[in-house]
């Protein structure tokens, strides 16, 4: 595992999405076959866009965005 997947591991568990969806995109460029970097990546805009929906008192949409990311193979 490289210490660049770590840190977007890192950034996604402290709830930084938008730092961690950065680092994975690179990841992702780098090696699109990185099922794990791909995966993190969904989790951490479906985290982001559950923040969103929340924010907004759109609780249903919120909630359906994490229904998701329990389906999630290969996420942090």
């Amino acid at each position: 595992e490289s210490n660049t997947l770590k840190e977007a591991k890192h950034q996604l568990e402290n709830h930084n999405y938008e730092d961690a969806i950065t680092i994975l995109s690179q990841i992702i460029n780098e090696d699109s076959n990185n099922d794990e970097a791909r995966a993190m990546y969904i989790q951490a805009r479906k985290m982001l866009n559950s923040e969103k929906y929340e924010s907004n008192n759109d609780i249903k949409r919120a909630i359906n965005e994490l229904d998701d990311i329990v389906n999630i193979s290969n996420g942090s």
